[in-house]
């Protein structure tokens, strides 16, 4: 016979927890649609308890460099925005790309600022490797994600334009 006890409830799911001020403002009344813009951070942030983050060379590593300085115009960029554009159709929340990120240390309170940083701040760090952690979040108000970069066989999965990445 196997017993398992549990110390305390996981959050996998809030429902009364939700965005109450962004970047755009104020985001109303539940029901009301919520603008959050979202940015990546520059290889080398800081994130709490993980080191620097090295998404964007990771990226790059896996799908190429190519498009120079503007992030948009790398070729992984699309599969970001893809997932972005999909959540706007389907969540009632409007999310619109931040191009700017100054670089603060991400796991902190830092709420977001347009033409300075995203509400949604995406960064990377190799968590525990591979067939681990894909990535965490933090709830609202700050929204920041961490990506494990550890994770290349299955981020690098092209099944179904990427999926496995843009979910």
């Amino acid at each position: 016979i196997t017993t398992f006890a549990f110390t305390s409830s996981a959050s996998a799911y809030v429902p009364d927890d939700r965005w109450s001020t962004t970047a755009s403002g104020s985001t109303g009344s539940q029901g009301d649609i919520a603008t959050i813009t979202w940015s990546l951070v520059a290889d080398g942030t800081s994130i709490v308890s993980e080191g620097s983050s090295n998404l964007i060379s990771y990226m790059d590593g896996l799908f190429g460099s190519s498009g120079g300085g503007n992030l948009t115009t790398r070729p992984w960029f699309s599969l970001f925005q893809d997932s972005f554009d999909r959540w706007t159709e389907l969540g009632g929340i409007k999310f619109v790309y931040e191009p700017n990120d100054n670089g603060v240390q991400m796991g902190g309170n830092t709420a977001g600022l347009l033409g300075v940083r995203g509400d949604i701040r995406i960064g990377g760090a190799t968590i525990d490797g591979a067939n681990g952690t894909l990535a965490y979040t933090y709830l609202p108000n700050n929204g920041d994600m961490v990506i494990d970069t550890g994770e290349t066989t299955f981020y690098s999965n092209s099944t179904n334009n990427y999926r496995q990445l843009r979910n």
